[in-house]
């Protein structure tokens, strides 16, 4: 079936070896000064990339690096055949990020997010990160998408964060990536508002049982529509895969 085949290009086009590795190499890029567009990918955007063709376009294109931001994308991967190490998360990617960028002087540019969300971001910035040079923060709404990158274009940050939610931040970085001459974009969904301090991750405990989505539901209930639109059907759809295939 098409809808099968499309998912399963998707699940082993996911980087497959560990977190610390895929540090390295994109670390790599940014002493050389390339570009790189990364990916996060969890049930949701796969479940998108479904039913929409230009989004699996973009998950399936060269350019696209794709890491698996989730347990439940490694799990339900191996399950299909696809031996996919660890979970990579997005929040904990940025934050390698910005430690590597602290210590070697590197700048950085952030795109979406709410106008609160870029101040406590800066705050943020400024203190834990005090050698990263800020090159850019913008909200998502009171600057337009061309005039940012036309910013970005002439500054050449090193780390392109944008956070306009999932695929629209996706869609946003594969347009653009073209144009750019260095930097490592990546979507990054709600990790800044984590980072700013305007919302909190889920504890250590939930953490470590792979419980973060459980942790997110209870604080925000209204979340568990998109939970089932997402994450259930993706549970259900791997599934339906995986008994076809034995």
């Amino acid at each position: 079936m098409p809808v099968a085949k499309n998912m399963i290009d998707v699940l082993n086009k996911i980087y497959k070896g560990s977190k610390e590795s895929f540090y390295e190499t994109v670390k790599e890029k940014m002493e050389k000064e390339e570009k790189a567009f990364i990916i996060t990918a969890n049930p949701e955007i796969i479940m998108i990339a479904e039913k929409r063709t230009e989004i699996k376009e973009i998950l399936l294109s060269d350019e696209a690096i794709i890491i698996p931001d989730g347990f439940s994308v490694v799990k339900r991967g191996r399950n299909m055949g696809v031996h996919i190490e660890e979970k990579i998360p997005g929040i904990d990617l940025v934050q390698n990020f910005l430690k590597f960028a602290n210590e070697n002087n590197k700048s950085i540019y952030c795109y979406g997010s709410k106008e609160e969300t870029e101040r406590g971001l800066e705050d943020v910035l400024r203190k834990t990160y005090p050698n990263v040079k800020i090159e850019g923060l913008k909200n998502g709404y009171d600057y337009t998408e061309e005039e940012v990158f036309a910013d970005i274009k002439t500054k050449k940050p090193d780390i392109i964060l944008v956070a306009m939610g999932v695929p629209r931040q996706e869609q946003i970085a594969a347009k653009h990536y073209d144009d750019l001459e260095k930097g490592i974009i990546i979507g990054v969904g709600g990790s800044l508002d984590v980072l700013s301090g305007s919302k909190k991750r889920a504890p250590k405990f939930f953490r470590k049982r792979n419980l973060e989505w459980l942790y997110r539901i209870l604080r925000e209930p209204r979340r568990i529509k998109r939970f089932y639109k997402y994450n259930i059907k993706f549970y259900l759809q791997t599934g339906k895969r995986r008994r076809r295939t034995k």
